[in-house]
C-alpha cells in the first residue's frame, strides 16, 4: 500500500463521481457503497444499459467502443472510476477512456486493475493492466489511484460452478498452490473511499480477502454450501483447457481460465494484505461470509439447479 499524499489537501466533498462499469460485478458494489456513504447525489453511473441502476443516482449512456460517448459522459466530472470488463480490446478501451477523461477536464481517475499487475514481467492476464497503470500514474494531466483486487469470489466461483461434473468431480488447475480471493463488496467499499478523497491520488492498493485458500478448501466450502459431496480433481492448465474445448466451452472463456489458473499455479497469488481494512475500517469478508450473502446464496441456488439438471440428464 502507498500512503495517502497529505500535500493534496483535505478530502474532496463536492465534485461529480463518474462510475464506469456500474452494472458489473464490482461496479454495482461501488454504487451501493457510495450511496451508503452519503455520496449518491454526486454519482453519475456511466453505462451502456441503465437496467438495474438505482434511481438514487444520475445515469448517462456511454460505450467503451465509442470514445465520443465517454467524453460526453465524463463532462463536468471531478473523478472517474475506470472499470472495464475483460475483453480482447480492453487496453484500447481503457486508453480511450483516459483520453476522454483528459479531454473532459477530469482531475482524478481511480483505476480497477489486477493484483498480478505488480509482477515484472506481468503474466498474460495482467499485462494490459500493467501498461495502463503505468500510463495513468505517469500522466501529468490526471491524478491516478490504482486498486489491484485479486480475483473476486463471485466471478471465480461462477466459473468453478460451471466445471462441476454430474459425479461431483470439480476439475481445477492450480495444483497445491494457495490463492487469495476478495469479496466484490470490499472492492466496492475501498473504491468508494478513494473516489471521495483526493488525498489517495498517486497511491496503489492491493485488495485481498483475509486468507489464502487451496483448491481443496474452495471446493470443500462449495460442497458445504451445496450440501452435496464434491471432489477436487487437479489437472494441468493445458489438460483442463483441452477438456473444456472438447466439451464445447467458448474459446475466449477457456483462454481466460487457462491464463488465470496458470498464474494461480505459480504460487504468486497467495499474498494477504491489510489494504481493505486500512481503507474501509472493516476487515475483509471471508469466503464463508460471501457464500452466506444474498449473492452467494443465489449462486448456490443456480449451481444446485444445474446439478439437478445434469443428474436428470445422466439418469
Amino acid at each position: 500500500m502507498s500512503n495517502p499524499n497529505p500535500t493534496l489537501g483535505p478530502p474532496t466533498t463536492l465534485g461529480t463521481l463518474a462510475i464506469t462499469g456500474a452494472t458489473g460485478t464490482i461496479g454495482r458494489d461501488v454504487l451501493t457503497s457510495l450511496i451508503a456513504g452519503g455520496h449518491g447525489q454526486r454519482v453519475r453511473a456511466v453505462v451502456r444499459d441503465p437496467v438495474g441502476i438505482t434511481a438514487d443516482v444520475q445515469t448517462v449512456h456511454a460505450d467503451f467502443s465509442d470514445p465520443d460517448t465517454l467524453a460526453t459522459a465524463f463532462d463536468g466530472a471531478e473523478a472517474v472510476l475506470l472499470l472495464c470488463g475483460h475483453h480482447p480490446d480492453q487496453l484500447t478501451y481503457e486508453r480511450a477512456a483516459l483520453a476522454a477523461a483528459t479531454a473532459a477536464g477530469v482531475q482524478r481517475v481511480v483505476y480497477i486493475s489486477a493484483a498480478a499487475a505488480d509482477r515484472d514481467p506481468a503474466p498474460a492476464l495482467a499485462l494490459g493492466h500493467q501498461r495502463l497503470e503505468r500510463e495513468l500514474l505517469a500522466s501529468t494531466q490526471l491524478a491516478g489511484t490504482v486498486l489491484r483486487p485479486t480475483a473476486v469470489f463471485s466471478s471465480l466461483l461462477t466459473g468453478i460452478g460451471g466445471l462441476i461434473r454430474p459425479d461431483g468431480q470439480v476439475p481445477l488447475a492450480f495444483g497445491a498452490a494457495r490463492v487469495t480471493l476478495v469479496d466484490a463488496r470490499d472492492v466496492g467499499d475501498a473504491a468508494a473511499v478513494v473516489l471521495a478523497d483526493a488525498r489517495h491520488a498517486g497511491c496503489v492498493y492491493t485488495l485481498t480477502g483475509p486468507q489464502s485458500l487451496s483448491g481443496d478448501e474452495i471446493v470443500a466450502a462449495l460442497a458445504d454450501a451445496l450440501e452435496v459431496p464434491l471432489q477436487h480433481i487437479d489437472h494441468t492448465p493445458a489438460a483442463l483447457q483441452d477438456l473444456l474445448l472438447r466439451a464445447g466451452a467458448p474459446t475466449e472463456m477457456v483462454g481466460h481460465l487457462f491464463d488465470l489458473f496458470s498464474y494461480f499455479g505459480s504460487g504468486e497469488m497467495d499474498t494477504v494484505t491489510t489494504d481493505v481494512a486500512t481503507l474501509t475500517g472493516h476487515q475483509p469478508r471471508s469466503l464463508d461470509s460471501w457464500l452466506r450473502s444474498s449473492q452467494g446464496e443465489a449462486l448456490i441456488a443456480r449451481m444446485a439447479a444445474q446439478s439437478n439438471r445434469l443428474a436428470a440428464d445422466t439418469s
